[in-house]
């Protein structure tokens, strides 16, 4: 039996295994993705398991760090998580979150009004610290791979994140880099793959992570010298994500 231990990411990887005819069971790896989620049952199915692809986590204080998957598995072949900061400006945590990626970058204006806030984010005055922040998380990631012999990604990523728009948030990959992805875990497991342009139309759909609320405006592209065109919507969804940090910051209701 595999089985597959991690987020969202791998969740939707176990249907795409499903679309190549490997029997997989997938069980994830926290409570964001399974409110019914249980530590005893992950690592008793992981104890069972004949071979377990997971997403290592790092933090030694959880009781499923990569160590305890390791010890616990008969075999283990560790996935990596893919989480990209910086490419957006900001980038929400999850649907209609307070919780955004990138406003860390807002301290310096702890004292505007909202209006002053969106005509600062609108003229792009607001630094928001692309190149750190797109290179922080990739040198992690490169250094999670390297230090558990993960399937490396991070190298397709370095290459191409100017050319193309790889990710759709900061942990939700677009549909070529997910392809790739599979493409190396089918290639580590011995497996035959048929990729994202072989698939029919409603086998694509496996492929697609939710877009989330997210702002790749003009002025991150330029920051980070990309060659393909900001969101249309920059400016509506940054808005948007600006009153509603704002908001919350101030205790003012939701409308």
């Amino acid at each position: 039996m595999i089985l597959l231990v991690g987020n969202c990411q791998l969740h939707r990887i176990n249907f795409i295994c499903g679309l190549n005819n490997i029997k997989c069971n997938y069980i994830a790896n926290t409570d964001r993705v399974d409110p019914n989620f249980d530590t005893d049952a992950v690592m008793q199915a992981v104890s069972e398991a004949d071979v377990v692809i997971a997403q290592p986590i790092f933090n030694e204080h959880s009781p499923l760090n990569y160590q305890m998957i390791s010890e616990n598995s008969k075999r283990v072949v560790f996935f990596p998580y893919v989480f990209i900061d910086g490419i957006f400006s900001l980038s929400a945590t999850a649907l209609g979150s307070h919780h955004v990626l990138g406003q860390q970058c807002l301290s310096g204006h702890d004292e505007d009004t909202l209006d002053r806030l969106v005509v600062d984010f609108h003229l792009g005055l607001i630094d928001f610290k692309n190149k750190e922040r797109f290179n922080s998380s990739l040198q992690e990631l490169e250094r999670r791979e390297k230090s558990v012999g993960c399937i490396p990604i991070s190298d397709v990523i370095r290459e191409n994140y100017k050319r193309r728009k790889l990710m759709l948030t900061h942990n939700h990959p677009e549909k070529w880099l997910m392809d790739v992805m599979c493409q190396r875990l089918f290639e580590e497991m011995g497996w035959n793959y048929r990729n994202y342009q072989a698939s029919d139309h409603y086998q694509r759909v496996d492929y697609m992570f939710d877009a989330g609320e997210t702002v790749l405006s003009p002025y991150d592209v330029d920051r980070l010298g990309l060659s393909f065109e900001s969101d249309d919507q920059w400016f509506s969804t940054g808005s948007r994500l600006l009153t509603r940090m704002w908001n919350a910051k101030n205790m003012v209701p939701a409308a």
